[in-house]
């Protein structure tokens, strides 16, 4: 998930959740980030909720808060066996309002839990998401989440890219014409294709060769 020019720092951290302090290697922008892993019992995430709103940054920070928050937002969120509970609902986004958060958009899997039934007793729900400040949406406008698919999890992970319409891609080799003009090109092309250091020298790894050379 992380690049190594981020910087990352712990501020704090319990079982449920771990608050960290962030710089973008880009644009050398610090955010807040709370990765959320909330409980089970309906009690324990109120006392969550409560303690996200003393983790809230009370400066201009941008914040986002992601991860497992054990909780729907909506009644479509959730398929299979008894319909959502509307007081758990109600005080999830009681939470989101008070700390002025908003869902942002995932791609992907449209329910990021599962609890692998079969037939009836099969249940679906979106569990995992990110929300975050106004501050932080602007600031990274281009941001998208993708849930993935739960290989070796009942939960989907997510991918939060900051610049997805930056990512880099191979690029093709591309003979130029006026290499041939250069002084050492021929010496160089003759070192290359005589070279024993591919193995096993076929035609297609003397190309191969020859272009890296040349790429350089």
């Amino acid at each position: 998930m992380w690049q190594e020019e981020v910087l990352l720092k712990v501020k704090t951290s319990s079982k449920y959740y771990i608050d960290v302090d962030c710089m973008d290697p880009d644009s050398r922008q610090h955010m807040q980030i709370t990765f959320i892993h909330a409980s089970t019992n309906f009690g324990e995430r109120l006392t969550l909720w409560q303690t996200l709103g003393h983790i809230k940054p009370n400066s201009s920070w941008p914040w986002i808060c992601m991860g497992d928050f054990n909780e729907i937002l909506y009644v479509w969120e959730k398929v299979g066996k008894k319909e959502a509970d509307n007081s758990r609902i109600a005080a999830f986004r009681n939470m989101i309002n008070d700390l002025s958060l908003m869902d942002m958009d995932s791609h992907g899997c449209a329910y990021t839990w599962a609890n692998n039934r079969d037939g009836k007793d099969l249940v679906k729900k979106r569990l995992d998401r990110a929300l975050c400040t106004l501050e932080w949406r602007i600031t990274f406008s281009e941001a998208e989440v993708q849930a993935l698919p739960a290989i070796g999890s009942d939960h989907s992970p997510l991918i939060l890219r900051l610049y997805p319409g930056k990512t880099k891609t191979k690029r093709s080799f591309k003979m130029e014409v006026f290499w041939t003009e250069h002084e050492e090109y021929y010496e160089l092309m003759q070192q290359t294709w005589k070279s024993n250091s591919t193995s096993p020298c076929t035609f297609s790894e003397k190309l191969k060769e020859t272009s890296k050379v040349l790429a350089q």
